[in-house]
């Protein structure tokens, strides 16, 4: 079934209590280690595996009184929030081999075996519980990538949100502007949220093109779209305001984790 959802935004009370955020470090490929934020609810029906936009780095160093993450983004913040909705959430930093995510390697098998081994983490954290990739802004194209190129290893679900909407041109831009749908998007056989803000104002993410995207996934079962509307603006569009959903972080994510408790995915 594919829909188009529209969302005004609302509060909807938290369904977990969660836990503390923690550091995790876990080796991926040889001589790689793969850090990450992580949070669990007392009680678990998924996990998700967040990819912050921007160059992907999350700072995720410090101590739990100052604070785990540098970059306070809509997913990079997001672990503790996703927990307090029932969600075991990891929110991926770069590689030990990698200061970022750019020029190109969301898109490459390496980064589909870090993403791949932070997902049997959650797996092994709560076994038989779906794992869903959530992506926003370039971390999109991390979600979408992975769920290409893992097929039936990959993810039980994807998230997309306010997601790299046009192509970009020009060196500068294609380095670091990661167009989410780089990936063959054919390959993704499971279920697709879209979000994006109606007046997402950074220039890589309007909202205009976004609903025409529903009918590129043509082998996934289900896509939906939730326009979202509300929150605070802010001077600095890509990093802050619509486009990361500021002032309405609660309520989105709200939404995307009833999405997938909807889904009822059995393991």
């Amino acid at each position: 079934m594919k829909r188009i959802l529209m969302m005004a935004c609302f509060l909807i009370s938290s369904c977990a209590l969660a836990q503390d955020v923690s550091f995790q470090k876990i080796p991926t490929r040889e001589g790689v280690t793969q850090g990450f934020l992580y949070s669990a609810p007392t009680q678990t029906f998924a996990s998700a595996v967040l990819f912050q936009g921007g160059s992907g780095s999350i700072g995720a160093v410090g101590t739990k009184d100052k604070g785990w993450s540098r970059n306070e983004g809509f997913l990079a913040g997001g672990t503790a929030r996703f927990s307090m909705n029932g969600i075991g959430a990891a929110a991926m930093d770069s590689p030990s081999d990698r200061s970022d995510l750019n020029s190109g390697f969301r898109s490459t098998a390496e980064h589909g075996r870090d993403v791949y081994a932070v997902m049997s983490f959650l797996r092994q954290q709560s076994p038989g519980k779906p794992v869903c990739l959530v992506g926003t802004s370039n971390g999109s194209l991390s979600a979408t990538s992975a769920a290409a190129l893992l097929g039936d290893q990959g993810p039980d679900c994807i998230v997309l949100t306010s997601s790299v909407s046009v192509q970009p041109t020009g060196y500068f831009h294609q380095k670091y502007a990661h167009f989410f749908a780089d990936a063959d998007l054919t390959k993704i056989k499971v279920p697709v949220l879209i979000v994006h803000h109606r007046d997402d104002k950074c220039k890589h993410t309007p909202f205009e093109p976004m609903a025409g995207f529903v009918s590129a996934f043509k082998n996934s079962p289900r896509v939906d779209f939730i326009a979202v509307e509300g929150g605070q603006d802010h001077s600095d569009a890509c990093n802050r305001g619509h486009h990361q959903f500021l002032g309405i972080e609660g309520q989105v994510t709200q939404q995307i984790a009833q999405w997938i408790k909807n889904l009822k995915i059995t393991q």
